[in-house]
């Protein structure tokens, strides 16, 4: 499966920076699916799980709202908060 560079910030972290093959977040509108090739968008998330796939394995952190801003050289969700389910 192709990959694609995935970051996930807050004001205080960064909590990922690296390939992806997937991502799913949760934006106002319902449940937004990132792969590799997606077309630039931008997109207001929701309070929610992201469900991210990296390097076959999978793993799910816990969002405030933010914004996701997708482009051809990345994909970037701007949050002001996150934790991985292990930091809960």
């Amino acid at each position: 499966m192709n990959s694609f560079r995935l970051k996930i910030l807050t004001p205080d972290r960064t909590a990922f920076d690296g390939l992806a093959e997937c991502a799913v977040f949760m934006d106002v509108t319902g449940r937004v699916t990132v792969l590799s090739g997606h077309a630039p968008m931008v997109s207001v998330l929701a309070p929610g799980p992201i469900r991210i796939l990296a390097e076959g394995k999978e793993r799910t952190g816990w969002a405030s709202a933010g914004i996701l801003h997708v482009a051809r050289e990345e994909t970037a969700a701007l949050l002001d908060s996150f934790e991985w389910d292990a930091e809960r």
